[in-house]
């Protein structure tokens, strides 16, 4: 039996820890319900930009391409980093390409002739100033494309103006 003397003092601390562990339990639902409407809310917006993508995919197929066919290379390890003719710094992971005539900010759809893979890329920069070549490409898609050991391919651009 606990005396009269400590009954005060375990009542007192019983209390606090049934308060602490209401408002812990009460706070953990709140931040929940928060963190799933903020969630929902990204949610929302991915969605509506997956929309937008197919929305300007099916633009760009109804449009008839300019074709082009040459020799792309790829460029990457020397000019990681380094500013491209558009003002964004290169990125040899990133889905982009050198061109020395199409517009800055355009995309196009390269296909690898030799074997069918083709990426979408936008044009960032100038180049290739090696002669013969039409396009360098990022070392990502150099990989997707298939070029990466090789070099070089000769390869399809479809672009829209």
């Amino acid at each position: 039996m606990i005396s009269r003397d400590c009954e005060g003092w375990v009542g007192t601390a019983i209390f606090f820890l049934l308060w602490f562990m209401a408002g812990t339990i009460i706070g953990a639902v709140i931040t929940t319900g928060i963190y799933e409407r903020q969630m929902a809310g990204k949610d929302a917006e991915i969605r509506i930009l997956y929309r937008q993508i197919d929305e300007l995919e099916a633009k760009v197929e109804k449009l008839e391409p300019e074709v082009e066919r040459g020799t792309a290379s790829w460029y990457g390890p020397g000019f990681h980093g380094k500013m491209t003719a558009s003002g964004t710094r290169f990125d040899m992971d990133g889905w982009t390409a050198a061109s020395p005539y199409l517009p800055l900010g355009s995309f196009v759809r390269v296909t690898n002739e030799n074997n069918g893979q083709s990426v979408m890329l936008k044009i960032t920069d100038r180049g290739p100033y090696k002669g013969g070549r039409i396009i360098d490409v990022s070392r990502a898609a150099a990989h997707e494309l298939g070029l990466l050991w090789p070099g070089t391919a000769i390869v399809k651009i479809e672009s829209w103006k």
